[in-house]
């Protein structure tokens, strides 16, 4: 029900899609659902996906028909350019705005390591090694929506995929906590340490009272 451009160079998500058909598109459905049930006064705002890679939750949560756009954000220019061309192919360009940077806590530049394997695993500020690297703005969340002109009460989801730096755009982002928006956060330890696992713990918990796991 959807046309993705891919990266034939990508083990991961491209390697997916082409064995499964989809990218975690279950877990997006089960959040949609959750906030069918729990959150309905989310049906018709806006998905803010951070760390879109090419588009492929954009897409999903754009053919679902809870939301009434979205905002995709990806730093990486060869991820961005197949996000721009997958938004375009499903006739998502006036409903659906990609912003060529990354998320974090405060506006300036950073590196971005980029994986030679894995184009949904380049992330900022890694001890990558020998890993390729490039410098990419980078944009709280909140002026990201600023500049945009979409007020943090017009989000119905927020979808985090950035690879360590989870603390940094939650802490971007205080006008959609203060709102309470719902956050779906990858969360995997070996990409953060203990500590840093209970300082975003407490930021969420400041603003919300119910966490689930969705994935399998």
């Amino acid at each position: 029900d959807h046309t993705l451009f891919l990266d034939p160079a990508d083990d991961v998500i491209a390697a997916r899609v082409l064995l499964r058909g989809d990218w975690q598109r279950r877990d997006l459905l089960r959040v949609i659902s959750l906030l069918r049930t729990h959150v309905p006064e989310s049906a018709g705002r806006r998905f803010i996906d951070v760390g879109a890679n090419i588009g492929t939750e954009t897409v999903y949560a754009m053919l679902s028909g809870h939301f009434s756009g979205a905002v995709s954000i990806e730093p990486e220019p060869n991820n961005f350019s197949l996000l721009s061309e997958n938004i375009a192919a499903n006739g998502l360009g006036s409903r659906v705005q990609a912003v060529n940077c990354a998320a974090g806590a405060q506006a300036g530049t950073a590196v971005l390591a980029r994986s030679e394997s894995n184009k949904g695993g380049h992330a900022l500020s890694v001890d990558a090694g020998g890993a390729d690297r490039i410098a990419v703005e980078v944009l709280p969340v909140d002026s990201i929506l600023a500049n945009l002109g979409i007020e943090a009460s017009e989000a119905g989801l927020v979808w985090i995929d950035v690879n360590g730096t989870e603390q940094d755009v939650l802490s971007g982002m205080t006008s959609l906590l203060r709102h309470k928006v719902p956050v779906v956060l990858e969360h995997l330890p070996t990409f953060i340490t203990a500590d840093q696992a209970r300082s975003i713990h407490r930021l969420l918990a400041a603003h919300y009272r119910h966490y689930c796991r969705v994935d399998d």
